[in-house]
């Protein structure tokens, strides 16, 4: 969200309304002539061609301009919308598609315009709402029906203060962006106190204002704020408490909007004024530009081109059209940027939109494997075919202008888009996908609510390459035992070097971790914080899924790929995938001699007891029978039986019908442990 003045705002609108309203009027016409003429079978036809693939969701209207600016997955599965003149919480059961507002007890709490903007999920349950114009950070109770609100830490007052934050995993602390504040603002939820940090950053930008416009999470643990007009990018580590900046910018406004982590762990920033797109590399400290070819038949100014962008699974980044006629895909292998599919523009035939300008921002990932951009004034859906480089509009028409503001992935799969000026939700459901599936408080299903079609029994052994003896070897293990265990795929350097990568990634996220020095390794006394990294509260200990832990190996999956997933499908054309690290501490030396960790209780991370769990479980779900899918654990060293062995249980495969059937399975599967890499490869 970005401040303008009212009257630069009255007119925009009104020339805005102008086009819009002729615009609608047209569409309109054309919707009722295809009504009219479309037979029922037409109807369904282009129902399962994707028009379908968005809709309102029915529920009282909510009026009101810029109602809410953001939304937040919460932990109870629910979407939460982020109240900006909104006198309410807005709140979305995925489960059921129904829409509440919550007020909460005091409702004096929710006066005001431009209140909060963005949110943020912290591990301990709540939803904590960044200050805009708003004083105070709003907190979110999502464990409590209705959901509790209620204000955090000190007041500061300002408008316009802070513009998105990220939590860190290091200190479970938020940290707002600075937009018009002279200061980051570190929310610590544990102890309900907010301070300030750094600043103030004379000559940050020319005026002092529109700073930097969110920030992402760094490979090395730092938080990294993206410039809008300042000429510098924002740094804050988290460890030191130390606020800088990175970087000689050129000088000019509204230069990128939003960035993206790519697959190489740098940030990539969005150009929206910009004609390069901004590469921040956390590792070398560094920052550089990528420039690219632009067109654009409406407007020469080369302004507004993208707002957000979303990484695709091929592992490019794809920015989202506002005024430009073409997707825009960044690919950091190359370091280079191309616009990509057809001319998306009132003029356009294949991908006809209703206006030029401010068409989309931001957009989502879904399970299908294909990316759908959130309208702001575009009368459909921009859909992205990432694998074909394919690009074309779905559902509506959704009248309207600037409709929703962010949205929010659920837990399903479908995509819920929150009102700004819209009165009804969109509800985005990817192709196949998006049935609601109800979860308990550990975030585990609990019952289907719709039972999607289960693959034949064994699907995946036809595609074994029978044919081979390694490929008749793990049939036969596969089908008896459940595993198959391959000594002798990496070499010892290779294993040493990867194991250096692990080191090297524990170092740098935790700088009071000493490598030769094993007391370091563990809190230096019970219930002081743990000084390993974690991947947050109820995760298990030493496991890393998140925060980059998919591109930390470099090409060990393809190592992996060529020397054993190629030889057992009899094929190179994979698709896989790092699903993250276990890097755990020993409890006993081989000697038997006590590690510091011994005979001491579990370590405090967020404030609480990490929980210990052996994590045994199935990764294949509920409804799939026999072989569908072939995962592999990789151990870099040499593992005892007593020292966090990876297990696996021969035959209990047969067990998988019987035990997930049961309740107790649904409500507490957990996840594996072990000193291992995990990949996922399938045909």
């Amino acid at each position: 969200m970005e401040p303008v003045s009212k009257n630069a705002q009255k007119r925009r609108v009104k020339a805005e309304k102008a086009a819009l309203k002729k615009a609608e009027k047209a569409a309109r016409a054309a919707a009722a002539a295809r009504s009219a003429c479309a037979s029922t079978a037409d109807a369904a036809a282009a129902a399962a061609d994707g028009d379908s693939v968005a809709h309102l969701l029915d529920s009282e209207p909510l009026s009101g301009a810029d109602k809410w600016l953001g939304g937040v997955l919460g932990s109870d599965g629910c979407v939460y919308g982020v109240p900006g003149h909104a006198r309410s919480v807005l709140r979305i059961d995925p489960t059921t598609d129904t829409v509440q507002t919550v007020r909460g007890e005091d409702e004096a709490l929710l006066e005001g315009r431009y209140k909060w903007l963005r949110g943020n999920l912290h591990p301990d349950g709540s939803i904590y709402c960044i200050p805009c114009h708003a004083d105070r950070v709003l907190r979110i109770d999502c464990s409590s029906d209705p959901p509790a609100l209620s204000l955090v830490g000190d007041r500061h007052p300002g408008e316009w203060k802070w513009h998105g934050a990220v939590l860190s995993p290091h200190d479970k602390c938020i940290y707002a962006i600075p937009q018009f504040a002279e200061a980051v603002l570190r929310l610590d939820p544990a102890a309900g106190t907010t301070s300030l940090l750094g600043g103030p950053f004379p000559g940050a930008s020319p005026t002092g204002r529109h700073k930097w416009y969110g920030g992402l999470l760094g490979g090395d643990g730092c938080i990294y704020g993206i410039p809008q007009c300042a000429t510098s990018v924002l740094k804050i580590n988290p460890w030191t408490q130390q606020v800088s900046t990175l970087g000689a910018l050129p000088p000019g406004g509204w230069k990128w909007h939003g960035g993206v982590v790519g697959a190489d762990g740098c940030i990539y920033g969005i150009p929206a004024h910009a004609d390069e797109v901004l590469k921040i590399d956390p590792f070398s400290q560094s920052v550089s530009l990528i420039p690219f070819s632009y067109r654009c038949h409406h407007r020469t100014d080369r302004k507004y081109k993208y707002l957000g962008g979303v990484l695709g699974p091929d592992g490019r980044i794809y920015c989202i059209p506002s005024d430009a006629d073409h997707v825009l895909r960044i690919d950091p292998a190359t370091a280079s940027a191309v616009e990509v599919g057809p001319e998306i523009s009132a003029r356009a035939e294949h991908c006809h939109v209703n206006l030029n300008c401010n068409k989309w921002q931001n957009g989502f990932l879904a399970p299908d494997g294909l990316i759908y951009a959130i309208p702001l004034k575009a009368s459909a859906v921009l859909r992205v075919d990432p694998m074909r480089d394919a690009v074309d509009v779905v559902g509506g028409p959704f009248f309207g202008f600037e409709k929703w503001e962010g949205g929010v992935l659920s837990r399903g799969g479908a995509m819920y888009c929150v009102p700004l000026n819209s009165k009804r939700v969109l509800k985005i459901c990817p192709r196949g996908g998006g049935v609601a599936r109800a979860c308990d408080e550990d975030a585990q299903l609990e019952e289907e609510e719709e039972e999607e079609e289960a693959a034949p029994p064994d699907a995946l052994l036809r595609h074994l390459c029978a044919g081979s003896e390694f490929g008749a070897a793990a049939r036969e293990a596969l089908q008896r035992d459940g595993y198959m265990v391959l000594r002798g795929v990496l070499s010892r350097e290779e294993c040493d070097a990867e194991v250096e990568l692990l080191w090297r990634f524990v170092t740098t996220v935790s700088p009071a971790v000493v490598r030769d020095d094993p007391e370091s390794w563990y809190p230096p006394a019970d219930g002081q914080p743990d000084p390993w990294p974690h991947s947050g509260w109820r995760s298990f200990a030493d496991m890393f899924q998140h925060h980059g832990a998919g591109w930390l190996f470099g090409s060990l999956r393809e190592r992996l790929a060529e020397r054993v997933f190629s030889r057992l499908f009899g094929t190179t054309a994979l698709h896989a995938s790092k699903e993250g690290f276990t890097f755990r501490r020993p409890t006993a030396s081989p000697a038997g001699r006590a590690h510091p960790a011994a005979g001491r209780p579990p370590p405090n991370v967020c404030g609480r007891p990490q929980p210990r769990s052996c994590g045994e479980h199935f990764d294949q779900g509920a409804a799939e029978a026999g072989l569908q899918f072939v995962q592999s654990a990789t151990a870099l060293t040499d593992q005892a039986a007593e020292d966090a062995c990876f297990q696996c249980w021969p035959g209990s495969h047969a067990l998988h019908p019987a035990l997930v059937t049961t309740r107790a399975y649904s409500r507490h599967r957990r996840k594996k442990r072990g000193a291992a890499s995990r990949a996922r490869v399938a045909v």
